[in-house]
């Protein structure tokens, strides 16, 4: 399935990035929800303080997540920048993670219908 290949029924678009700012070292999760014609829903942002950039990825993953589920949104397609927290993710599932944030994303995902999850290169 490529990038821009539409998909059948009601899903919903979590887009994340997290940032880190180079001189401060503080860092923020940020993401926005689009609907199937990915049009805008609502976007979010989470200032971390001092913490991996890996981390800040994880944390835009898991609040994008919890607010699909308040939604009560049962598809979604989440598509990172971050090959490492999709890999993360994804290796997650063959085994238990030691990180709280991906134990956590994956309850949340085992409450969907569907999900996909995405590596989306940054242009």
């Amino acid at each position: 399935m490529t990038r821009g290949e539409p998909l059948v029924g009601e899903w919903t678009y979590l887009n994340t990035v997290g940032a880190v700012r180079v001189d401060t070292r503080a860092t923020a999760a940020e993401g926005v929800l689009r609907n199937k014609n990915r049009e805008w829903i609502l976007g979010y942002n989470k200032y971390l303080g001092n913490c991996s950039i890996l981390n800040a990825e994880l944390w835009g993953i898991l609040d994008g997540l919890k607010l699909i589920q308040r939604r009560g949104d049962a598809k979604v397609v989440i598509q990172s920048d971050s090959l490492e927290a999709v890999k993360a993710i994804y290796e997650s599932v063959l085994k238990t993670s030691y990180s709280a944030l991906i134990r956590m994303i994956h309850c949340i995902l085992s409450q969907e219908s569907s999900w996909l999850l995405r590596y989306i290169h940054r242009e």
